[in-house]
């Protein structure tokens, strides 16, 4: 944005075109201390950036503002540096979400601890802690070394009290690589974050991604075994190869050869008669 917006006394501005990260850091305050769901963080934030205020008068950025505005993508690019096989020193060792990633949070540790605040602080919902729900680089690192996958991580299962005051399993949920983040991210902007932009924030950290990070998994099509509209006895036959329709009515009459016709007529018109096997010789 410009150091400076002017309007006229009967123009409207929005909150983005005020200020694109106003919203944004709004929306994160108000998900750290559970006023609202993860979930509907983005829905809640394209409200509150389409939402326009009149300007009555002309306004104008502050120059200390508009010198330390922070820059969106550099945020973004910075928390997408992957997990790969490390710990990055004078970094919280703890894991974030960042859009799947489970990746190494990328803020300095409290004191001589290894967590960040942010890490160690309790969720205003849950009451869990990112250490708790995404886990640690620790964490990671061990799974790495059993299943030799640097894109496969499972999150912790935790125990949970819902609304009922019941306690519930939350069961850990799987990363995605850096690839499939990436894609997701670029289909929803104009400008696509390049692969480049964040090799160079990596290198800055003394960090190597490996090739196997920007990997896209092929999507699996059809339905998964055990829905509703797959049946326990279904081949997996290609779903481009119709089916053929079951015909309906009765079953015809099965065929008996002449021969045994003939032979059991024989023996009924025997049996009618009465006649012996000794009368019959």
């Amino acid at each position: 944005m410009a150091a400076a917006i002017e309007q006229t006394s009967n123009d409207e501005i929005s909150i983005v075109e005020f200020d694109p990260t106003l919203a944004a850091r709004l929306i994160n305050v108000l998900v750290e201390n559970g006023a609202i769901k993860k979930n509907k963080q983005d829905q809640a934030l394209e409200i509150v950036n389409g939402f326009a205020i009149k300007t009555p008068t002309p306004v104008k950025m502050p120059k200390q503002l508009a010198d330390n505005k922070p820059n969106r993508d550099a945020n973004l690019i910075k928390k997408l540096v992957p997990f790969t096989g490390k710990c990055i020193e004078g970094k919280c060792q703890a894991l974030n979400n960042n859009h799947g990633l489970f990746n190494q949070c990328d803020k300095p540790p409290m004191g001589k601890g290894i967590y960040c605040k942010g890490c160690q602080s309790p969720n205003g919902t849950s009451g869990m802690t990112k250490i708790q729900t995404c886990g640690t680089v620790e964490d990671r690192r061990m799974q790495y070394e059993e299943n030799g996958d640097i894109n496969k991580y499972k999150t912790p299962s935790y125990e949970k009290e819902n609304k009922d005051g019941d306690v519930v399993t939350k069961n850990g949920v799987w990363s995605k690589s850096l690839g499939k983040v990436l894609e997701d991210i670029n289909k929803k902007r104009d400008e696509p974050i390049e692969r480049h932009q964040i090799e160079e924030v990596a290198e800055g950290l003394d960090v190597e991604i490996p090739e196997e990070c920007w990997e896209v998994p092929e999507t699996k099509k059809g339905r998964k075994p055990g829905s509703k509209n797959s049946s326990k006895n279904s081949s997996p036959v290609s779903s481009d190869v119709e089916a053929e329709p079951k015909k309906r009515g009765r079953k015809p009459k099965k065929e008996v050869p002449e021969e045994e016709v003939v032979e059991e007529k024989v023996e009924i018109s025997v049996a009618d008669l009465g006649v012996s096997d000794d009368e019959e010789e």
